[in-house]
C-alpha cells in the first residue's frame, strides 16, 4: 500500500495496531535522536562499532517503555528471520524477537527476503543504522517467505518490529 500523506499512514496503522503504534513511533524517534546527540552515529560511522553506552541506554529505555515486550523478548520466541538471498535462502544467524523490540543489523546491507513465523508482526526496515531513513514497512502473518523488491534488496541496515 502507498499513502499520500504521513497522517493517512498513521491513521491506517492506528487502525491496525492501536495505541501501540504511536508508542513505538515515539520510541523509534527518541532512540534515533539520542543516537545522533550522544555521538553513537558518528562513532559507528567512523569505527563500524556501536557504542556500548548507547546499547545500554537503548535497553534501559525499552525496558521502561515496553516492560511487557522486553519480558516476552527474554523468552526467545521467534517471529521472523531475515535472509541474505531471495526466496528465503541463506538465513542470517539471527531471529527477530516476538512482541516488538528493535533489532539492529548494523549496516550489513545483505537482507533480500524475510520469513514470518508463528503469529504476525509489523516490521520496519531502515536504510541506515540507528533507525534512520525508513525504507518500508511490512505486516505479515504466518509462515510466508517475502522477497524484497529489487530496489530494496541489500539496503536494510536496521530493523524494528512490533508483534501483534
Amino acid at each position: 500500500m502507498a499513502f499520500s500523506t504521513k497522517k493517512m499512514y498513521d491513521e491506517f496503522m492506528y487502525q491496525e495496531l492501536g495505541e501501540k503504534y504511536f508508542r513505538h513511533e515515539e520510541a523509534i524517534s527518541h532512540l534515533r535522536d539520542y543516537a545522533i546527540e550522544s555521538g553513537a552515529v558518528a562513532h559507528y560511522e567512523s569505527t563500524g562499532e556501536a557504542l556500548q553506552s548507547y546499547l545500554d541506554y537503548e535497553k534501559k529505555y525499552l525496558t521502561k517503555m515496553f516492560p511487557e515486550d522486553m519480558e516476552a523478548n527474554n523468552q526467545k520466541t521467534i517471529i521472523a528471520i531475515l535472509f541474505k538471498k531471495t526466496f528465503c535462502q541463506k538465513a542470517f544467524n539471527i531471529a527477530l524477537p516476538l512482541l516488538g523490540t528493535p533489532f539492529f543489523i548494523f549496516n550489513n546491507n545483505k537482507a533480500s527476503a524475510m520469513e514470518g513465523l508463528l503469529i504476525g508482526g509489523h516490521h520496519k526496515s531502515f536504510d541506515n543504522a540507528f533507525y534512520q531513513n525508513q525504507l518500508f514497512t511490512l505486516n505479515t502473518w504466518g509462515f510466508h517467505c517475502r522477497n524484497f523488491p529489487a530496489f530494496l534488496e541489500n539496503r536494510t541496515s536496521s530493523w524494528w518490529n512490533i508483534g501483534v
